[in-house]
């Protein structure tokens, strides 16, 4: 059986902060983020390790309302690696929302919107964000790798390896219905070809202005 849907009426307390120290916190970490397929090695959950004692990054995970069982990871930060003041600036006027996943079979329940909704309230509220906060910027693979009439989408079929990736599913769409703009895109997402080869998926780049 499928998981049911959050109800809007449910409590939104459903972040958890992390404690990357713990043990068994850092391998469920590592675990889900196999799972999405990128920043999957403990060398990345270090560094936002770093990241968090120095303030510059604060991971959550996103649990079930009642149960609090670990379904996802989400993170609100006030600076990027390599440093990109357009997406998240240290005084905390823009701040970005990275790091976000659901579990395959946690997904369409309204946890990712719920979620959001949460990151965005802690955007404009200390010690996570500030009253200065004017905007929020995300990033996300580029909608034209969910058309199945693109290039990018067939490009990308053939790279999964007769996993295609499914049609009409953007997070570029999902962005855009909350009110994020999308102001820029670029070359990002490694990726292999078939043959070894590296290469980078396309990324655009979006963001909601807050005051």
């Amino acid at each position: 059986m499928s998981p049911s849907r959050v109800s809007t009426t449910q409590s939104p307390d459903i972040l958890r902060p992390m404690n990357l120290y713990d043990e068994a916190e850092f391998e469920e970490l590592l675990k889900q983020r196999v799972i999405c397929g990128w920043n999957n090695q403990p060398a990345n959950i270090v560094r936002w390790r770093e990241m968090m004692d120095s303030k510059q990054k604060s991971l959550f995970w996103i649990v079930l309302p009642d149960t609090n069982t670990r379904v996802g990871h989400i993170s609100l930060d006030c600076a990027t690696d390599p440093p990109d003041l357009e997406l998240a600036n240290p005084d905390k006027s823009v701040l970005t929302i990275s790091t976000f996943f659901i579990l395959p079979e946690y997904r369409s329940t309204g946890l990712g919107r719920l979620a959001m909704d949460v990151m965005e309230d802690l955007a404009t509220k200390e010690p996570y964000g500030s009253p200065n906060c004017r905007a929020i910027a995300v990033h996300t693979l580029d909608r034209r790798y969910t058309e199945g009439d693109s290039e990018e989408w067939r490009k990308w079929a053939k790279l999964r390896q007769g996993q295609l990736p499914p049609k009409g599913r953007s997070t570029e769409d999902w962005y855009a219905r909350r009110g994020y703009v999308k102001w820029r895109e670029e070359p990002r997402y490694p990726e292999k070809t078939l043959d070894g080869q590296d290469i980078l998926l396309n990324a655009v780049f979006l963001r909601k202005r807050l005051q």
